[in-house]
């Protein structure tokens, strides 16, 4: 069943997103949803043991942003865009601070991982429509989790712009990346990456693609037109 959610009346945005309190594994400090504002994000919502899909869609968005980068580079040698990349855990039980900061040292270097309570995990996930869900325990006591396999891109303002599915490629992610920074760039002369925002929010770009809502065990997922980027819904990682 594929079901959006509606973009928010009056704004032409889609709702998805909101507020969340996490910690940065890596220095120790609380991340909140405002700490995304200030430049482009890409967040992917996973778990560190994961056998396969996970390792694998971070080294898509690895690749995806190095390729990204080299174009900024070029193009803005003064003040590139060079989106940050983040990583929340869905299995806080098992994903300490000390874990995910290990685990991301094998991806880009830019990637910052969060972690928190189960409370404040769940929190996040669904208010970015993340469905997870822990599979039975093994005789071991080891266990997966099925969830959604999406990486969601976020413009300076902390908003929701569109995602990408498993399907969807590195040069898919370079492009649509390369594509939004562009139009930024126009519709907000003054902007310089890497000062952050402060929490105040700059002038938007236009529509946002439409995201899936989460009924019951099921996420359901909203393909979007444009840019062709394809989500798959749920898979055990």
């Amino acid at each position: 069943m594929l079901k959006s959610i509606p973009a928010s009346q009056g704004s032409g945005r889609a709702a998805v997103g909101g507020p969340f309190r996490l910690v940065d594994a890596k220095s120790g400090k609380p991340f909140t949803d405002v700490d995304l504002r200030g430049d482009f994000g890409l967040l992917y919502f996973g778990f560190t043991f994961c056998p396969d899909i996970c390792p694998d869609e971070l080294d898509k968005i690895t690749e995806g942003l190095r390729k990204a980068d080299g174009f900024e580079e070029k193009a803005h040698p003064d003040a590139p865009a060079l989106v940050r990349p983040v990583f929340i855990t869905i299995d806080p039980e098992r994903d300490t601070a000390e874990a995910v900061a290990e685990y991301l040292e094998d991806f880009h270097p830019r990637f910052v991982g969060l972690v928190g309570s189960p409370d404040s995990v769940r929190e996040a996930a669904r208010a970015f429509r993340v469905y997870y869900h822990k599979t039975a325990e093994e005789s071991d006591g080891g266990y997966l989790i099925d969830h959604s396999i999406i990486c969601y891109l976020l413009d300076p303002n902390g908003d929701f712009v569109t995602f990408f599915g498993r399907n969807n490629t590195a040069d898919d992610i370079a492009d649509v990346v390369r594509r939004n920074v562009r139009e930024w760039r126009r519709s907000n002369p003054g902007w310089r990456p890497g000062q952050g925002s402060g929490g105040s929010r700059t002038r938007s770009t236009g529509e946002r693609q439409a995201m899936p809502k989460i009924e019951d065990d099921e996420a359901a997922v909203a393909v979007p037109s444009a840019p062709p980027v394809v989500a798959e819904g749920v898979a055990g990682g």
